[in-house]
């Protein structure tokens, strides 16, 4: 017979899930000039005044790159993004003259005290870019 208590709750530890996301955002973006720019294909994207799937129409263009891991995988799903962008530094200035540019972290937690982190690396060629870091946090469950 099993004698170990139940397990209440879990406490710290790496999050659950997590997303990194290039988003360029603008009023005039064209999605098709911007993966021009960036050499790279969009995971979705959307014109101003387009209409998405669920009947909302968008007020700005966006361009929007993700990339997803589970599992404490925060630092190498952020430095798989940032290994596909551009390095040259006059495409980043030209995206930030006319668009917002940002690097998004999506944390998906069960639970509580769940962390992450970024790599020297990272935080460098975030800052070379120029972009903006948002960090959204998502907890789920009862606490």
């Amino acid at each position: 017979m099993d004698k170990s208590p139940d397990v209440l709750m879990q406490v710290g530890g790496p999050v659950d899930e997590v997303s990194a996301v290039l988003a360029v955002y603008g009023m005039d973006l064209e999605p098709d000039d911007v993966a021009l720019d960036l050499g790279i294909e969009p995971t979705r994207a959307h014109r101003a005044g387009e209409t998405s799937k669920s009947g909302v129409v968008y007020p700005h263009g966006a361009f929007i790159v993700e990339r997803r891991g589970v599992n404490g995988q925060t630092a190498s799903v952020l430095e798989s993004l940032l290994s596909e962008l551009p390095t040259n530094v006059a495409v980043w200035e030209k995206l930030r003259s006319r668009y917002s540019v940002q690097i998004r972290l999506a944390m998906h937690v069960v639970g509580f005290n769940q962390g992450f982190g970024m790599t020297s690396a990272a935080i460098r060629r975030i800052a070379d870019i120029g972009a903006e870091i948002v960090v959204d946090i998502y907890a789920y469950g009862d606490e």
